[in-house]
């Protein structure tokens, strides 16, 4: 009961310290610049930098605070016997974005697949791939924080489960001054904010069950980090490469098709959140003697 309380009080400090250190330079950021896509001056994106790196930031003090340590801090690169899933890491969540490209044809009533052609799309590939993972770095501050820290320890606590969907919340609100100033689905949609917060939690919920699995199999945040680049780095490029040439990209509704891309995506949340628990069950299980 006393390491639960005691790791409870953990999680809480690492919360309060996340946001805070994030929500201070965003809030600044949207009272100073507007809507997201105003804040184009350089000399203000340092304050943005470091509002990325709050989750790795605030698991810094909240180790020192506590005087928990660096134990278990998941930051060996482990590349023995992980390779594979460093390469899934750069792939797979591309195959995220193809509902979106598919769903802008359908919407402008074409078929599936209208602007698909072999170069192109291989070359999108490439080029998600070549920005990714030198890009790397500027996500590893959040997979430090979410995946290499507040995950396990809400898996202690509340279970797998739980712990998909509370950390999915906790990251997808903590998001919450860029998605109401247009950062995430623009502005022009029903229900703005709050359907755009409603559905970025959906979205970390369910990425974050992807992250949460391949955190967990490689013993490392490394992983985690490259496929967060490729999430942000890909997003729109793989979906282009399918679009209609007659799709003006300038109009695409992108709360609509993320709405649609969620719905694909809550159903790969719920098979790698049944995967871990498949690992988690086998770890349990004592050697036979």
């Amino acid at each position: 009961m006393q390491d639960k309380k005691q790791e409870w009080q953990r999680v809480g400090i690492y919360f309060l310290l996340s946001y805070a250190i994030a929500y201070l330079p965003e809030i600044f950021l949207g009272w100073k610049m507007g809507n997201y896509e105003n804040w184009n001056d350089p000399k203000l994106m340092v304050w943005f930098l470091f509002a990325t790196f709050s989750p790795a930031i605030a698991v810094v003090l909240t180790r020192t605070i506590t005087g928990e340590g660096w134990k278990d801090s998941l930051l060996h690169l482990n590349l023995k016997g992980n390779l594979k899933y460093y390469v899934l890491s750069v792939f797979f969540l591309i195959a995220f974005e193809l509902p979106r490209g598919i769903t802008a044809n359908l919407m402008a009533g074409e078929t599936p697949f209208a602007g698909f052609t072999v170069p192109k799309f291989f070359g999108i590939l490439l080029l998600t791939a070549g920005m990714s993972i030198p890009l790397a770095f500027v996500n590893f501050g959040e997979e430090l924080g979410w995946r290499g820290y507040l995950y396990p320890k809400l898996e202690k606590l509340i279970g797998v489960p739980g712990t998909v969907i509370l950390g999915g919340i906790i990251w997808g609100l903590w998001h919450a001054p860029l998605t109401v100033k247009g950062h995430n689905f623009g502005t022009d949609y029903p229900g703005f904010p709050y359907l755009g917060l409603l559905l970025m939690s959906l979205f970390c919920i369910s990425l974050g069950a992807f992250l949460m699995w391949l955190t967990k199999k490689t013993n490392s945040v490394y992983p985690a980090s490259i496929a967060h680049s490729v999430n942000n780095n890909s997003a729109g490029l793989v979906a282009y490469s399918l679009f209609s040439e007659k799709i003006d990209k300038d109009s695409i509704n992108l709360f609509q098709q993320s709405a649609v891309m969620i719905g694909y995506m809550l159903i790969l949340a719920i098979i790698f959140t049944l995967l871990i628990l498949k690992d988690s069950k086998k770890q349990n299980i004592p050697a036979e003697t």
